[in-house]
């Protein structure tokens, strides 16, 4: 769930803040010892040698400010809090609309973001399932603004605010994906993550 590549890049899509400004776990030590983390994660993986610890916590305050304060978000997202629950996830924030414009399949006049435009906020909340060293993300609920999403619409959105040279097709966040740094399993409860290597 931490670390770079598809893992880091999903959880930057579904980590969103629900009004402008800094949340308030937003703070830079919170985001330098999650950073620490990574860095010891991917030194030890590239040496080949085993992690430190079997199992290391990581606080849903230190992914908040760590990607608000020391991450590369795509233009179109800012402003995020991320919530841990029991297996489940909780992402608030503003989506520009705006710089999504041409980048996402028109659904016509009958398409939800026919009648939005410009920083709306998005809300997803979610299950995680873990299993052999990947991840899925399963939504439940979607809002962009007050209007309930379809998974179909989300995918979409993350899709068109993930493109670049690299991935010309953006993240399909309904794919499985591959855990980085050997990472096992992750697993969620109130306010933390249990990275299992």
């Amino acid at each position: 769930m931490i670390g770079s590549g598809h893992a880091l890049t999903a959880l930057l899509v579904l980590a969103q803040a629900a009004a402008p400004g800094r949340p308030a776990g937003a703070t830079r030590d919170l985001a330098q010892a999650l950073s620490r983390k990574i860095a010891d994660f991917e030194a030890r993986h590239k040496a080949g040698k085993p992690p430190r610890e079997k199992r290391v916590l990581v606080s849903d305050a230190e992914l908040t400010a760590y990607l608000n304060l020391l991450s590369k978000l795509p233009p179109s997202l800012s402003d995020l809090d991320v919530r841990f629950d029991s297996e489940r996830i909780q992402a608030r924030g503003l989506l520009d609309l705006d710089q999504l414009q041409g980048k996402m399949q028109s659904g016509g006049a009958l398409s939800p973001f026919a009648f939005l435009s410009g920083r709306v906020s998005i809300s997803i909340k979610g299950r995680l399932e873990s299993e052999d060293g990947f991840g899925t993300f399963l939504p439940e609920e979607v809002k962009v603004g007050s209007l309930p999403l379809a998974a179909s619409m989300l995918e979409q959105i993350v899709a068109a605010a993930t493109r670049s040279a690299e991935s010309p097709q953006g993240i399909d966040i309904l794919a499985p994906f591959r855990y980085p740094y050997g990472v096992r399993q992750v697993r969620l409860s109130p306010g933390r993550a249990i990275v299992e290597f």
